[in-house]
Protein backbone atom coordinates (compact mmCIF):
# COMPACT_ATOMS: atom_id res chain seq x y z
CA UNK A 1 0.00 0.00 0.00
CA UNK A 2 2.77 2.04 0.87
CA UNK A 3 4.48 1.67 -2.38
CA UNK A 4 1.26 2.56 -4.22
CA UNK A 5 0.16 5.59 -2.30
CA UNK A 6 3.94 7.14 -3.13
CA UNK A 7 3.81 6.33 -6.80
CA UNK A 8 -0.37 8.11 -7.14
CA UNK A 9 1.53 10.75 -5.05
CA UNK A 10 4.21 11.39 -7.37
CA UNK A 11 2.41 11.07 -10.39
CA UNK A 12 -0.50 13.16 -9.13
CA UNK A 13 2.29 15.84 -8.72
CA UNK A 14 3.66 15.74 -11.66
CA UNK A 15 0.21 15.90 -13.35
CA UNK A 16 -0.47 19.25 -11.84
CA UNK A 17 2.84 20.21 -13.31
CA UNK A 18 1.92 18.93 -16.61
CA UNK A 19 -1.45 20.99 -16.84
CA UNK A 20 0.35 24.14 -15.49
CA UNK A 21 2.64 23.87 -18.44
CA UNK A 22 0.07 23.24 -20.61
CA UNK A 23 -2.58 25.89 -19.60
CA UNK A 24 0.18 28.66 -18.92
CA UNK A 25 2.76 30.38 -20.76
CA UNK A 26 5.66 28.71 -19.53
CA UNK A 27 9.38 29.65 -21.00
CA UNK A 28 11.09 26.67 -22.86
CA UNK A 29 13.61 26.32 -19.92
CA UNK A 30 10.96 25.25 -17.99
CA UNK A 31 9.44 22.59 -20.06
CA UNK A 32 13.10 21.46 -20.42
CA UNK A 33 13.65 21.54 -16.85
CA UNK A 34 10.76 19.32 -16.28
CA UNK A 35 11.42 16.81 -18.89
CA UNK A 36 15.04 16.02 -17.90
CA UNK A 37 13.62 16.36 -14.45
CA UNK A 38 11.17 14.02 -14.33
CA UNK A 39 12.78 11.06 -14.74
CA UNK A 40 15.34 11.72 -12.46
CA UNK A 41 13.33 12.64 -9.86
CA UNK A 42 11.30 9.27 -10.54
CA UNK A 43 14.95 8.08 -10.24
CA UNK A 44 15.64 9.29 -6.63
CA UNK A 45 12.28 8.63 -5.37
CA UNK A 46 12.11 5.41 -6.43
CA UNK A 47 15.61 4.52 -4.83
CA UNK A 48 15.06 6.17 -1.47
CA UNK A 49 11.49 4.25 -0.97
CA UNK A 50 11.73 0.98 -2.77
CA UNK A 51 14.80 -0.22 -0.88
Amino acid sequence: MKDDSVATTVTFIFFILFLVGVFCPVPDWFIGVFVVGLPITINIITSIFFR
